[in-house]
């Protein structure tokens, strides 16, 4: 369960249904993302401009921003200070990635998979569509008609979807969720996939459906409509 939504209680909310998630992410959650980025934007306008930054108490300097631009989120912090982090920053710093123009996300995105992600060991494709989207941020690009899935967001868009999804998809292909952003309908995904799956059996679908194999969920009933 994600840390920003324990406030509401294990139980309250492993039961949230399909659209009460939907309603309580746009009440609560909708701005978290945005607000998790402008984050990262002020630590590294602080670097450019020498001001201080105050978790820091102290002007930071660029591999304290890359650092944090790496392994910002909960499911990175693992990214310590071992090779996998160290290798990443020095890349990033390499390329200057930071100072770099970019005609679109695509572009950006292109870079640090082939450059970081089939280079690093360790630096999967979630840790590229993260700091994709974190760099992205300072030059105003997002993804606009893609929708990128790893990890939690994948399996959540299993359940919507109601078959395996490629990896990116088009955001017209969220029924019920495509007004919003591509960049919100990946985090709704990873937000509410335990959500999103308990939908998946309400509608019809039982545990038989549920091929499970290291971790992955194989839905072959999805579409099933109860009686």
């Amino acid at each position: 369960m994600p840390k920003i939504l324990r406030r509401v209680g294990k139980r309250k909310y492993k039961n949230m249904i399909l659209k009460d998630t939907l309603v309580y992410y746009k009440e609560n959650a909708y701005t978290l993302l945005d607000n998790e980025l402008k984050g990262l934007k002020d630590l590294y306008s602080c670097y450019k401009n020498g001001k201080e930054y105050k978790p820091l108490k102290r002007v930071p300097r660029i591999n304290d921003v890359l650092k944090e631009f790496v392994r910002q989120n909960g499911h990175q912090r693992r990214m310590r200070e071992d090779p996998t982090l160290i290798e990443a920053v020095e890349i990033c710093k390499k390329l200057n990635l930071l100072e770099r123009k970019y005609a679109n996300f695509e572009e950006l995105y292109d870079i640090i998979e082939t450059e970081i992600e089939k280079k690093v060991w360790g630096f999967g494709p979630l840790a590229t569509y993260d700091l994709a989207l974190r760099i992205g941020h300072l030059n105003d690009l997002e993804p606009v008609e893609n929708v990128y899935l790893n990890s939690g967001a994948y399996e959540g868009a299993k359940t919507l979807l109601g078959r395996k999804p490629k990896h990116i998809e088009e955001r017209k292909e969220f029924k019920g969720i495509e007004d919003l952003k591509s960049k919100d309908i990946e985090h709704y995904l990873c937000c509410y996939k335990q959500n999103l799956i308990k939908e998946g059996l309400r509608r019809g679908v039982t545990e038989k459906d549920f091929k499970v194999k290291k971790r992955e969920f194989k839905l072959s009933n999805i579409n099933k409509q109860p009686k």
